[in-house]
């Protein structure tokens, strides 16, 4: 700064500019080469990214519907395990209420004495 501002160095100042330019020129060259090497390979990165993101979306949608059928299978399955025996003891007992007293109980295993059940 201090050459641009003197008279005489003036000229010294715009040369040194100018010559810094061309100094730069060939790193320049140098980074627009490896742009253009580079790039594609990017590009081709980016692709990959794409390509297993996209897989990875379609996995997780496809583990998370896989997941909801068998919840929902699960679910019925139980609730008709738990529902069948109750629906069942419910209508022995309404007989029973009603005076009916020659009604099978339903129960989930032989009863043929009156010890305790198992306990294992």
């Amino acid at each position: 700064m201090t050459l641009a501002k003197a008279p005489g160095t003036a000229q010294q100042a715009i040369d040194l500019l100018f010559d810094a330019k061309s100094t730069l020129q060939p790193f320049r060259e140098a980074a627009a080469n490896a742009d253009a090497r580079l790039m594609p390979l990017i590009e081709r990165n980016q692709n990959s990214q794409k390509l297993a993101l996209s897989f990875a979306r379609m996995t997780l949608i496809t583990s998370s519907m896989l997941a909801l059928a068998m919840a929902v299978v699960a679910g019925l399955w139980l609730s008709r395990t738990i529902a069948r025996p109750v629906r069942l003891m419910t209508v022995a007992m309404n007989e029973l209420a009603g005076g009916h007293l020659e009604v099978e109980i339903p129960a989930p295993i032989e009863l043929t004495s009156w010890e305790p059940w198992p306990l294992h």
